[in-house]
């Protein structure tokens, strides 16, 4: 259980860092609703005291982005975030199944990914 740190750093001194987490792991990741996620990311920032009074930073890494991306722009905080730092995140959208680009077989898989899976509603 994550219960935050203390940054001892020369021009840190005293900051607080929380890895903010959400879920049941991997499984709610992959299988819960986007938006669920986002909004208890939300809940868990605005609950916590040391994010309440003061401006904070927002960073995220991997699909973690996009839900730091949530709290930064969407999440009705006290105050604002800052600063958002992404690391690996598909904010762009995903070209093509992953570590599957060439060849005849991730043509196949690739095609139905496009067709069934990103498909326009409107």
């Amino acid at each position: 259980r994550n219960e935050g740190h203390r940054l001892r750093h020369s021009n840190l001194e005293g900051a607080h860092a929380e890895c903010i987490e959400i879920g049941d792991g991997a499984s709610s990741s992959i299988f819960e609703d986007f938006e669920n996620q986002a909004t208890e990311a939300c809940n868990k920032v605005k609950a916590n005291p040391h994010f309440n009074n003061t401006k904070f930073n927002v960073m995220g890494l991997s699909q973690g982005s996009l839900l730091a991306r949530y709290v930064a722009q969407l999440c009705d905080t006290k105050e604002t975030a800052q600063n958002l730092l992404t690391i690996g995140s598909p904010s762009m959208g995903v070209e093509a199944t992953p570590h599957c680009f060439t060849g005849i077989f991730c043509d196949m898989i690739n095609y139905l990914v496009d067709n069934a899976v990103n498909f326009k509603i409107a």
